[in-house]
């Protein structure tokens, strides 16, 4: 069995964990999204093109990232229902999010 680095055995319990969730038809996904991170189908539907358009062309690892982008937003903002972004909020948000995992900053 390979040794797993701490972010590859991350990803792997992330698979685990939500491999039933990611597989969800597009509308079921949404719905969940909505439901755990409270947010709209306009920022769902911006976060997947986003990330779709910056290389993640593979369904499951963007749903992945979504999961991961919006788990970490709610550990921040634990006391609010829903996530808000406010304008031009959401691409910025995501832009620092990315560049703190690709530093090592954001598992």
């Amino acid at each position: 069995m390979p040794v797993l680095l701490e972010s590859e055995q991350r990803h792997e319990e992330l698979l685990a964990a939500y491999e039933p969730v990611i597989n969800l038809p597009d509308l079921h996904f949404y719905k969940w999204c909505d439901k755990t991170y409270g947010i709209n189908r306009g920022v769902y539907n911006t976060l997947d093109l986003q990330l779709y358009e910056n290389g993640h062309e593979e369904l499951f690892g963007r749903r992945l990232f979504i999961i991961c982008f919006l788990s970490y937003l709610r550990a921040k903002d634990a006391g609010s229902e829903r996530l808000r972004f406010g304008k031009g909020g959401l691409a910025e948000t995501l832009s620092a999010y990315i560049a703190g995992q690709s530093a090592g900053i954001i598992n």
